[in-house]
């Protein structure tokens, strides 16, 4: 129930309570042995819609050591994904500002 209202806040672009939510979330899946791959993921994007690159690169690669454990190869692709679309739109930014 928390993924899903994260989600809805997610959709509302009310990303501080879609963190709580989703991190809420996480916790009980980690305590039910789950590790929240997708989880970890969704607030991943969540930080680099906001801009916030280190966070979303951290969340993104705390998914994949999930993945490796749990043999999540899909969700670990879509992480790899993401890791590639973060690190190419931070360079765009970074090389407009100079140029």
């Amino acid at each position: 129930a928390y993924q899903r209202i994260g989600n809805a806040y997610y959709y509302q672009s009310a990303y501080n309570k879609s963190i709580k939510y989703l991190k809420q979330s996480l916790d009980i899946e980690r305590q039910c042995g789950d590790g929240g791959a997708i989880t970890l993921t969704n607030i991943g994007a969540i930080y680099g819609t906001r801009g916030n690159v280190n966070k979303a690169i951290e969340y993104f690669n705390k998914s994949i050591e999930v993945c490796d454990k749990t043999d999540n190869f899909v969700q670990k692709a879509a992480n790899y994904n993401n890791l590639a679309v973060t690190y190419t739109d931070d360079e765009y930014n970074r090389l407009k500002n100079i140029y």
